[in-house]
């Protein structure tokens, strides 16, 4: 995720090469293991957990590969839903519980439904993904997310760039400090 694994010229976590070809797939067949004994493909479970609680119904239709979610890109969205994935990063994955999807909230460890709203997303891996994940090697990658430049090693401010494969949509988003 941090594209230090040393599968390009560099030896594992010193050089950034950017490469969101076969080896990050892996994560889609982790998905489908973990997910197998509710889902019949990581898909099915990636538009029920994801995509329909954000109010993107179908956004993994397009992805092609036979029930695999694309991990390194391939959702086509338009401006107002690129805008909820923004939206969703800047509420440091929280939404509105009545998007929730209808399986028990404790499934996922990470959430809650004890406020109006529940944790879509773990809102330690929005501040990791956030970060430079290797800044000794890059300081614009987090993890699976092109940042900017922070300013500081441990400053978790930085923006965030989102875009939809195929088109010019393009979003930046800057969460404020925690």
């Amino acid at each position: 995720m941090t594209h230090t694994s040393g599968l390009g010229t560099g030896p594992p976590g010193v050089k950034f090469e950017y490469n969101s070809g076969e080896h990050i797939q892996h994560l889609s067949a982790l998905i489908r293991a973990l997910t197998s004994e509710h889902y019949a493909s990581p898909v099915d479970w990636a538009e029920d957990q994801f995509a329909r609680p954000l109010g993107l119904p179908g956004l993994f239709a397009h992805d092609g590969l036979d029930g695999d979610v694309s991990i390194g890109g391939g959702q086509l969205m338009s401006c107002p839903q690129l805008a909820r994935i923004g939206q969703l990063l800047i509420n440091r994955g929280a939404w509105p519980v009545s998007a929730a999807p209808a399986w028990p909230l404790d499934w996922l460890p990470w959430a809650t439904n004890k406020t109006s709203v529940f944790q879509l997303v773990s809102r330690d891996y929005i501040r990791e993904m956030s970060r430079p994940s290797f800044p000794q090697a890059v300081s614009t990658y987090g993890l699976l997310m092109w940042i900017n430049h922070a300013a500081a090693p441990d400053e978790t401010s930085c923006c965030m760039s989102l875009e939809s494969k195929g088109a010019t949509r393009r979003a930046l988003f800057r969460p404020t400090n925690e």
